[in-house]
């Protein structure tokens, strides 16, 4: 099974045992470029995440992990597990962050941090503005919690409010508000969240990707060509779209701190939430435009479809009281309706 293997590891399995640490990178070429380099304690995953026999078999040749993953790889949900069983598997971790023109060996000696998820958060969403500091310590602080050793978790917490440029005092406050993930027990009492059905979930990613977007106007007409409000259904997500309408005709930028200061505070919760939506496996550029307009046209679809449904429910209304004008006015809806779900589908 592929994600059971780690390719190259039968070659470098002897350099792994006797250095005592498994640099990982994400494909095969990859592998092939460093060892050519001289970095011989090297395996490919395959891919972005660890899985569970992955971290097994490393754990049988090296006690240390150092993972040499792009920054929207070391970024991405999937990782972020695969980080956190090998931290329950008692694997001492590293991050390198490679630049241009270096291997993955002597980025690892010049560039290494304990905590796996900080570069990668800070180079996803920067630190210049309020929202961003937020992201990056909601992404970050889970993890600083689940260290035991006060000296090193208190460590971290300064070099987190270093990073961030906040007081020190205030990112322990946080920590502090971080509720340990405990198993499920039967005593457990809490009310689940109303799950957001997937036509939700769409739009929620679609005001995400204006709103993340590196020119949310440009954005925003991407979207404006394939949908309007009333595509949308959640009337929360409908009244945030709009506010951002008004906000970007009348501003060449967005600034998302101004933008929230318009809003009614029952759309704070919302906007936070697809504010702090992980992107990273939306690329850039004309991968951003793509997601835009796949995501538009999920959404157009499904509009297209509850209008249909609707009209067809018209025309047996008109049909039983023979109403010959309507019937033809609807009939021509639907075609219409019709053909336009046929053109995305």
């Amino acid at each position: 099974v592929k994600g059971d293997q780690l390719y190259g590891l039968s070659i470098t399995k002897d350099h792994i045992r006797k250095s005592g640490i498994a640099v990982v990178v994400e494909g095969e070429f990859d592998l092939i470029s460093s060892y050519q380099a001289g970095v011989t304690n090297v395996v490919a995953i395959k891919g972005s995440a660890l899985t569970e026999a992955q971290i097994r078999l490393i754990k049988r040749f090296a006690e240390r992990l150092v993972l040499a993953l792009d920054k929207d790889v070391a970024g991405d949900a999937a990782s972020r597990r695969g980080i956190e069983l090998a931290d329950q598997a008692g694997l001492e971790i590293r991050v390198v962050d490679i630049p241009s023109g270096k291997d993955p060996d002597e980025a690892a000696r010049e560039t290494t941090t304990r905590l796996p998820l900080l570069t990668s958060a800070i180079a996803r969403f920067g630190t210049s503005e309020a929202f961003a500091k937020k992201k990056v310590s909601d992404e970050v602080l889970p993890q600083l919690s689940k260290i035991v050793n006060p000296i090193v978790q208190a460590h971290y917490v300064k070099l987190l409010a270093t990073k961030l440029e906040i007081n020190e005092e205030k990112v322990s406050e946080a920590l502090k508000n971080i509720k340990p993930q405990l198993g499920f027990t039967k005593k457990t009492l809490a009310v689940a969240p109303t799950p957001r059905t997937h036509t939700e979930l769409i739009e929620e990613m679609i005001l995400a990707l204006v709103i993340q977007a590196a020119d949310p106007p440009a954005a925003l007409n991407l979207v404006s060509e394939q949908i309007d409000p009333s595509d949308l259904t959640d009337g929360v997500i409908r009244r945030i779209f709009m506010s951002l309408i008004d906000y970007l005709s009348a501003h060449e930028k967005l600034d998302v701190n101004e933008l929230a200061r318009g809003l009614s505070p029952e759309l704070m919760p919302t906007l936070d939430r697809v504010y702090l939506i992980d992107l990273a496996q939306a690329g850039a550029g004309k991968y951003w435009e793509q997601e835009i307009r796949r995501t538009t046209s999920l959404l157009k679809q499904d509009s297209l479809r509850r209008k249909i449904s609707g009209l067809a429910t018209e025309v047996t209304a008109a049909e039983k009281r023979s109403d010959e004008a309507s019937l033809k006015e609807l009939n021509t809806q639907l075609n219409t309706a019709t053909t336009a779900l046929k053109r995305l589908s």
